[in-house]
């Protein structure tokens, strides 16, 4: 795979553009690791009984429960994803239904933070696609036609400022 391009991603997208640089920082902090290679869930929760090396994992922060990491990545920090479009669209959710989806992400947030030993990097992403952000659900703040493609612009998520609160080692990049 090219230096200036993701694998499925056209490399003159500014979505896949926008990616390339968390990318590069991950590949950068696997290889400062004792590289152990990557595994899968099973197997470094097998790893990690037998003592051996770490690996890196990859997978949902709910993954985090009853683990700590030294480092932890946490990919498409913006509004969409966390929290749901449903949640940044004024009106769509309400009420009660509303509290709870707030408390369920901060519960999720928490647990992401507390299970970070060392370093936590937030990544996101400005823009997409237009189709892109509509097959993913982000939330979408405006649209544009740059070069004639539809534009996206994507906000990082709400939750940003308690993530980087004055207690917080997390970054973002």
């Amino acid at each position: 795979m090219a230096d200036n391009a993701l694998e499925g991603l056209p490399a003159d997208s500014p979505f896949a553009q926008s990616l390339l640089g968390p990318y590069r920082e991950a590949l950068a902090l696997i290889e400062q690791g004792d590289r152990a290679p990557v595994r899968g869930r099973k197997e470094c929760e097998a790893a990690a009984e037998a003592g051996e090396p770490a690996a890196v994992r990859v997978g949902h922060p709910a993954d985090l429960v009853d683990h700590t990491f030294d480092r932890v990545i946490f990919g498409g920090f913006v509004n969409g994803f966390i929290p749901t479009r449903s949640m940044v669209d004024e009106g769509t959710l309400v009420g009660s239904a509303r509290e709870r989806a707030l408390n369920d992400d901060r519960s999720l947030l928490r647990l992401v933070r507390e299970r970070t030993a060392e370093r936590l990097v937030l990544t996101g992403f400005a823009t997409c696609p237009l189709e892109a952000a509509e097959q993913l659900k982000l939330a979408i703040a405006r649209i544009q036609l740059k070069n004639g493609q539809r534009l996206c612009t994507i906000e990082p998520s709400i939750y940003l400022p308690e993530m980087l609160g004055p207690t917080s080692s997390a970054t973002i990049e």
